[in-house]
């Protein structure tokens, strides 16, 4: 039950970022492949940081409708 509390607290926080923000999937020829990439303050950046898991992909696949 804690996982599925964390996929949920993590994707309410995502949606709110992305509401803010522009992103999209970066560097693959493919739609549904590539990095995480932010658009801020005039350009592009990837989204790196070592704590970012495979809960926080799933949310964030999931509020691109990459799912």
């Amino acid at each position: 039950m804690e996982a599925v509390d964390r996929v949920e607290n993590t994707f309410f926080i995502i949606k709110i970022v992305l509401l803010l923000l522009t992103v999209r999937l970066g560097g693959s020829g493919l739609p549904l492949e590539g990095r995480l990439e932010v658009y801020y303050n005039g350009s592009w950046g990837t989204v790196c940081d070592d704590s970012f898991d495979i809960v926080d992909a799933t949310v964030a696949c999931r509020s691109i409708n990459a799912r």
